[in-house]
């Protein structure tokens, strides 16, 4: 069974996902709601430079709308309540390698939409409020839950924001659906909630409220206008325990109600993961962070071709109708580029194909951003620049159609399309036009007229193969032999269309098709199949995209693999949302780890861990825990195992590749980073690992050891 695997980041926050900094291991936590074909995981873990999936054996119930806050004494993230099919009281807590319910005998009743911070002071997380309007006020110190009943607490409300002042040791709370006080500022110091201000932000829900370590402030950021139906608040304001200020009235992203953001670990400054970025709060704007795992963002009409000649993908795409500008990318293998350079105008309907005689990748066609006027624009990319080619005989312009390069002709072939008539009603083309770099071409005859169909050549059958339904109901394959189009009935074709995507795959000499099934009555889910000449076969997948339509499908060369990205996809009576993830098709190798042996010391044994050895993992890193604050320490990575005495010890590394000298943290953890290349020839290579600590006494010769673990490298 192939695999459809993710390369970017957890579902959407709309969906309701929690996010908390573990500053112990350097690492943002996420988990909510769960989808069996959006993720591989719902745990997430941000590194630095990218969202990885974590595969605990063991996981909370899927949810949205909990609370997850990092427990900074007994270094667990802890996670409570959220909604379900219906309303959770569970407490939960993730160490960085599993999840443990734990069972306390007094615990707060089933909430969602309510808030909590921990107070590290003290030595216990805070909650308050919950989707019903409570003022409940409760506290968790690791074992047990504690109901408060202070002299003064804030009015009910859910949809709040609270985060825990450091420097002066109280818990901030504002915002929310109040019944009232909702422009109110509270502060909890352990025993009582007090008033601290009045004044202040306009009264907004589920707020983003950050304790900034850098600038020693609580960030307010965004939030949904209290009233339903009005617009976001896009402004930050900050509070130092007196008073609140304005620092900005817009932001540079959108979609500012229940923000996805946390503390950054290694500067303590605020973030925010917003249209498929990441921000960085200086005190007076939202920096851009410029992070190699940053993706396309052409989610209202993206196109994707490979460019052989560099081992590149080359994406095109017009981000969201709220930010309609032109984006070009380029995949590697590992990651995105952004080539940030004059280009075609932002355009959703185009098509794009790479000549490998030429080396350059066509543009062709699309319709401008926010209008409805379609282009018949011609535009080539070099990897340096794109120049537009003043072409006197061109196709009509359109959009909607596809492209793909005819190798046995040595032409870029375009079919379909559609433009609007007067009143507003689709026409579509059934034309068909050659490109050989210098000159368009039409070719006579051809299917009914069609858009949003995909296009691919097959070069083992040396023809142009075309797929989608037809205006007419058209739903047969067709193939271009350079003269003509023969169309081929098959039994049970794939009903997709609405922009679904193909492309060759010459690991298994077939082409491959991925679209929304059931169109043009959508089923919810993306389906995937191979073209043997005469017949479509499904691909079997046990993980698989989100469904969308307009996405980009390309072969990668450098990691023999089907990539998809981008696309729009669209839920039941709300918006259409673009979507920025990547995904690899492929007979994967799953990663594993596992751990051997015993630990050895003489007084707390360290713990060895690590996250699952996903190739292609940027921020991958071995973790010593359970360490002595800023221990010295090693782990040595080797190729092979044994069992050699050392004393009471056992030294478990055979055939020693490399010994990563590292120092433990405050919190007592020391981490090894070891990036993962993305390189297909990795699957599969095992490697054994172990740490070692100096220690007094130690164990052996003033040492102490872990345990052994074994990964093994996977997609």
């Amino acid at each position: 069974m192939r695999n459809f695997a993710p390369h970017s980041e957890p579902t959407s926050v709309a969906c309701g996902r929690a996010f908390a900094t573990d500053f112990a291991r350097g690492t943002i936590v996420s988990f909510g709601c769960y989808s069996a074909s959006s993720v591989i995981a719902d745990t997430w873990e941000w590194g630095g430079t990218q969202w990885t999936p974590r595969d605990p054996a063991r996981s909370p119930p899927a949810r949205s709308e909990g609370i997850l806050v990092f427990d900074s004494i007994r270094q667990r993230t802890v996670l409570f309540g959220g909604v379900s099919s219906a309303l959770l009281n569970d407490t939960w807590e993730w160490d960085g390698e599993r999840w443990t319910q734990r069972q306390p005998v007094n615990f707060p009743p089933p909430s969602v939409n309510h808030a909590a911070a921990f107070d590290s002071a003290r030595g216990k997380l805070v909650m308050f409020g919950s989707g019903v309007l409570s003022a409940l006020t409760f506290e968790y110190d690791g074992t047990t839950w504690f109901m408060h009943s202070p002299a003064h607490s804030p009015p009910a409300r859910a949809r709040h924001g609270m985060a825990y002042d450091e420097i002066r040791r109280r818990t901030v709370l504002f915002g929310g659906d109040a019944v009232s006080g909702a422009t109110e500022t509270w502060e909890w110091d352990g025993a009582d909630w007090t008033l601290a201000a009045t004044l202040g932000p306009p009264a907004r829900r589920s707020p983003l409220l950050l304790f900034d370590r850098a600038r020693g402030r609580t960030v307010l950021c965004g939030g949904g206008h209290p009233s339903f139906g009005q617009p976001d608040l896009a402004d930050t304001w900050e509070w130092d325990g007196v008073a609140w200020q304005q620092r900005t009235i817009t932001l540079p992203f959108t979609g500012t109600f229940g923000l996805a953001g946390a503390v950054e670990p290694s500067t303590g400054t605020a973030l925010v993961f917003a249209s498929g970025r990441v921000w960085r709060w200086n005190g007076t704007t939202w920096a851009q962070v410029e992070i190699a795992a940053r993706g396309p963002e052409g989610a209202y009409g993206v196109v994707a071709c490979t460019d052989t000649a560099r081992s590149r993908i080359v994406s095109f795409g017009c981000r969201d109708a709220s930010n309609p500008l032109p984006d070009t990318w380029e995949w590697d293998g590992d990651r995105w580029h952004f080539a940030e350079v004059p280009g075609p105008p932002p355009l959703t309907g185009t098509a794009i194909a790479f000549d490998p005689v030429r080396a350059r990748s066509v543009l062709f066609g699309g319709t401008l951003s926010r209008t409805i006027n379609v282009t018949d624009a011609t535009w080539e990319w070099d990897g340096v620049a794109w120049v537009q080619r003043a072409l006197a005989a061109r196709p009509s312009a359109r959009t909607g159609h596809a492209m793909a390069y005819d190798q046995a002709r040595g032409q870029i072939v375009m079919f379909g399309g559609y433009v609007l008539d007067p009143r507003g009603y689709p026409i579509f083309l059934g034309d068909t036009w050659v490109y050989d770099g210098t000159t368009w071409s039409s070719r006579p005859g051809g299917p009914s007229g069609r858009n949003g169909h995909a296009m691919a050549y097959d070069p083992i059958r040396q023809r142009v193969v075309m797929h989608g339904w037809g205006a007419d109901g058209d739903l047969r394959t067709w193939e271009w032999d350079g003269v003509t189009w023969t169309g081929i009935t098959t039994t049970n074709p794939p009903q997709v269309g609405g922009g679904c995507g193909m492309a060759f795959d010459p690991t298994r000499g077939r082409l491959v098709l991925v679209g929304l099934l059931g169109y043009p009555t959508p089923s919810g889910r993306i389906g995937t199949w191979e073209w043997t000449g005469t017949a479509w076969t499904p691909i079997a997948t046990n993980s698989e995209p989100l469904a969308r339509s307009n996405l980009a499908v390309a072969f990668d060369p450098v990691r023999q693999q089907i990539l998809l990205h981008g696309g729009r996809h669209c839920r039941i009576l709300q918006s259409c949302i673009g979507r920025f993830d990547t995904w690899a098709l492929g007979t994967p190798v799953t990663p594993q780890l596992g751990d051997f042996g015993a630990a050895c010391s003489a007084g707390t044994p360290p713990v060895l861990g690590s996250p699952t050895p996903y190739l292609g993992h940027r921020d991958f890193a071995f973790e010593l825990r359970a360490l002595a604050p800023h221990a010295v320490c090693a782990i040595g990575v080797a190729a092979g195992a044994q069992s050699l005495a050392l004393g009471p010890c056992t030294m478990y590394l055979a055939n020693v590749i490399d010994v990563l000298p590292v120092t433990a943290n405050a919190y007592g953890v020391a981490k090894a980073s070891l990036p993962l290349p993305a390189t297909p020839s990795l699957r599969g290579v095992a490697l054994v690992t172990q740490g070692v600590v100096l220690a007094s006494p130690g164990a052996f010769a003033g040492l102490d050891f872990s345990a052994a673990r074994v990964v093994v490298l996977g997609d």
